[in-house]
């Protein structure tokens, strides 16, 4: 749900987080984002309900668009930073967002709809050939998975 995003900001905001280490007050940011997804819910009964044509009216393509755009272009600083780390990060992420185009354009059907967690998945995959199975990257560290479900402390 692209609207997801948007919950980014607010969520740092809520729970103070700085950037480094656990979320203090995660926790008042996840009940805020279970309340959004209640009234999500509640207005999609209204739209089942009363049909789409209003919501159209109200949100006519040239501002969702807009809105897109903007959140997008908010976003982009922050994927810019994930793959400026190194060139093999910068290559995984050229090419993850080769594999997500070439979905959006080619695959037919219902794969055509799910780019972005294909792209998502595929990129994964590259990455954890390459720099675990081939060494070409700082491999994934998947220790704390033998941790799991135990918790620290």
């Amino acid at each position: 749900m692209g609207s997801s995003f948007s919950f980014i900001a607010v969520v740092i905001a809520a729970s103070g987080y700085s950037g480094h280490g656990p979320s203090p007050n995660l926790d008042v940011a996840l009940g805020g984002i279970i309340a959004a997804g209640v009234l999500y819910g509640i207005i999609a009964l209204i739209v089942m309900q009363s049909g789409v044509g209003w919501v159209e009216r109200l949100m006519p393509p040239v501002v969702t668009g807009a809105v897109v755009a903007a959140i997008g272009l908010n976003l982009a600083p922050v994927a810019v930073k994930s793959v400026s780390g190194s060139h093999f990060d910068t290559w995984i992420g050229l090419l993850t967002v080769l594999i997500i185009g070439l979905i959006a354009v080619a695959a037919p059907g219902m794969w055509r709809r799910l780019p972005i967690i294909f792209g998502a998945i595929g990129g994964y995959l590259l990455y954890l050939l390459l720099a675990n199975g081939f060494g070409l990257g700082k491999p994934i560290d998947f220790t704390i998975l033998r941790r799991w479900p135990q918790h620290p402390g």
